[in-house]
C-alpha cells in the first residue's frame, strides 16, 4: 500500500519538479494551469472507475464473467466517447481556454494541445486498474507503475534542460503510452484466463484525437 501510495506521488509531482527546477516559477505556473486543465479530460473517468472497483469485485466474487465482461466493454464505450469529446473541445479552443489566464499563457497554449492528448490516452487506464485490482493483480499494477515512472523520469531528466517542457510533455505522453500498454496487456492475457479488451471504436477514438493534436501541433 505505501509503495503504491509513493508510485501516485511521483506520478503526479514528478513532472512539475523537473519543470521548476530546470525552468523556474514562471514556466512551471503555465505547465501547472494548463495540466489541470487538460486533466478535465480524465475527471469523469478517474471517479467511474473508483466507484466501478465494488461493483466489479462483487462480479469477480458470484464468478460472473460475462456479465463483468459486459460491463467492462459498457464502460469502455462511455468513458471513451467522453473524454474524446472533451479532448477534442480542448485541443480545438486550446488558444481561447490559455487566454483566460492571460497573453503569455495563450502564447503556451500548444502545451494544452500536448497535454491533452496525453491524457486522452490514459482514459482508460482508471477502469483496467479497477478490474485489475478486483482481480486482485495488485503485483502486477506495480511493476506497470515502476515502469511508467521510470520512463517519465528518464526522459524528463536527459532532455528538460534541452528542450524545457515539451520534454517533460514528451516523457508524460511515453509513460502514459507505456503504462496503457502494460495495462491492456495486463487484463488481456493475466486475469485467471479471462481476456478483456475495449472495442473496437474505442481504439478508432483514440487515434482520431491523437491524429487532430498532431495536425494542431504542424499547424502551430
Amino acid at each position: 500500500v505505501h509503495f503504491n501510495t509513493m508510485c501516485t506521488f511521483a506520478y503526479s509531482s514528478v513532472d512539475q519538479i523537473f519543470v521548476l527546477a530546470a525552468l523556474g516559477v514562471k514556466e512551471l505556473g503555465a505547465y501547472f494551469i494548463l495540466l489541470q486543465c487538460a486533466q478535465l479530460i480524465s475527471f469523469v473517468p478517474k471517479r467511474v472507475g473508483q466507484v466501478m472497483l465494488a461493483s466489479f469485485s462483487h462480479l469477480v466474487a458470484n464468478g460472473n464473467q460475462e456479465e463483468l465482461r459486459r460491463a467492462y466493454q459498457k464502460l469502455c464505450r462511455f468513458i471513451v466517447l467522453l473524454s474524446t469529446v472533451l479532448a477534442l473541445l480542448i485541443i480545438l479552443f486550446s488558444r481561447p481556454i490559455s487566454l483566460i489566464f492571460g497573453d503569455w499563457y495563450a502564447q503556451k497554449h500548444i502545451y494544452l494541445v500536448l497535454l491533452a492528448v496525453s491524457v486522452h490516452l490514459g482514459c482508460l487506464g482508471s477502469i483496467n486498474s479497477m478490474l485489475i485490482m478486483a482481480k486482485e493483480r495488485t503485483g502486477y499494477f506495480l511493476v506497470n507503475s515502476v515502469v511508467l515512472i521510470s520512463l517519465q523520469l528518464a526522459i524528463s531528466f536527459l532532455f528538460v534542460e534541452s528542450h524545457g517542457v515539451s520534454a517533460v510533455i514528451a516523457a508524460k505522453f511515453v509513460g502514459i503510452f507505456a503504462g496503457q500498454t502494460g495495462l491492456f496487456y495486463i487484463v488481456r492475457t493475466k486475469l485467471d484466463g479471462l481476456s478483456f479488451s475495449p472495442p473496437m471504436e474505442s481504439w478508432i477514438a483514440l487515434v482520431f484525437t491523437f491524429g487532430r493534436g498532431a495536425l494542431a501541433v504542424y499547424w502551430q
